[in-house]
């Protein structure tokens, strides 16, 4: 049985006109990056800061819809037979809402739509 991969770069970088001074024009105001935003020790020095970032990237990934990139890697899976795996770095759950096979989806770093909600109730 052959097998096909969809690789990560066929994805990825297509989303222009988005980083963190457009997404968030306040940091660079304050002299902060995207990055340095993201650390964990916000949490720790400012609490509110950190789940007003964080709750903000939530509400960008939960309206965000996947570009039409998505839609002609499954076309393409579907002529070669639907036997594919996805390994992704993506955070994002375009894959699933693109309507790929959650089975055939495996994320490096998990999503962050179900992993900050398993945060919360940890704590």
């Amino acid at each position: 049985m052959e097998r096909y991969v969809v690789h990560p770069n066929l994805t990825a970088g297509t989303r222009i006109k988005s980083g963190p001074h457009v997404d968030y024009p306040g940091l660079k105001c304050l002299g902060l990056s995207l990055e340095d935003m993201s650390h964990p020790e916000w949490f720790i020095s400012d609490p509110c800061a950190a789940w007003g970032f964080y709750g903000h990237r939530m509400k960008l990934y939960l309206e965000a819809t996947p570009h039409q990139g998505f839609a002609v890697l499954r076309q393409i899976l579907r002529i070669k037979g639907n036997e594919y795996f996805v390994f992704t770095s993506n955070i994002d759950s375009h894959f699933q809402k693109a309507g790929f096979q959650e089975q055939k989806i495996y994320e490096a770093h998990g999503v962050y739509l179900f992993t900050l909600p398993k945060i919360l109730y940890s704590c």
